[in-house]
């Protein structure tokens, strides 16, 4: 079964679409994949219960990676792909230096790409969130960022 939503909250402009898969047995959810500026903590609020059921969930092109620490992300335990475009010599390059401290991160460079890098080798991208996502089908949480 899918379920669709747009998320939305008092004093912010941009919501958040949703679309999640819910297996027919009742058990947790596979992947969350959220798309927006307004990504935040107050997200998994919104989200209320179905935020703690996942075991994965995937923010496309996070902002504020900036806003925190070295030590933060060093501090995370959280199985993380990390997929940016080559070219991408803005966003993208900040962001991968402060992602790239969360242990473990398995990094991918889209040869030739952008900062919308899923885009330019749609072949390649899913492939590797493929083979991350079976990966990770043994752990209990997952991240991948893509921008």
């Amino acid at each position: 079964m899918e379920l669709r939503g747009y998320l939305e909250w008092e004093g912010e402009a941009n919501g958040i679409f949703y679309r999640e898969e819910v297996p027919a047995n009742g058990g947790r959810f596979t992947v969350l994949f959220l798309h927006g500026q307004a990504f935040s903590s107050q997200t998994w609020e919104d989200l209320g219960d179905q935020g703690r059921n996942l075991r994965g969930f995937v923010p496309v092109a996070p902002v504020g990676t900036d806003q925190h620490s070295e030590s933060d992300y060093k501090n995370l335990q959280l199985p993380t792909l990390i997929v940016y475009g080559e070219n991408d010599a803005t966003l993208g390059v900040s962001s991968l230096r402060r992602l790239r401290n969360i242990p473990g991160s398995v990094i991918h460079m889209i040869k030739g790409a952008g900062h919308a890098c899923y885009m330019k080798n749609a072949d390649e991208f899913h492939e590797n969130l493929d083979n991350f996502l079976k990966q990770a089908a043994r752990m209990t949480a997952t991240s991948i960022f893509y921008y």
